[in-house]
């Protein structure tokens, strides 16, 4: 293991860090980055279809 240091700060590690939107894994694998979207669309489908009573299909 190295430890990274800018000037005499040593930086953190993470596992994750988001940068311009987009979550970045250490594994760079985009699992993290779809989830977080697509949980918050299907929330928002979920409460749009109990306020309508009626919805038809176009």
């Amino acid at each position: 293991m190295w430890d990274y240091k800018m000037g005499e700060e040593i930086i953190m590690k993470r596992s994750e860090e988001k940068d311009l939107g987009v979550t970045i894994q250490d594994t760079l694998t985009p699992e993290r980055h779809i989830n977080g979207p697509f949980a918050s669309t299907y929330k928002t489908l979920a409460n749009i279809r109990l306020a309508f009573n009626y919805m038809d299909k176009i």
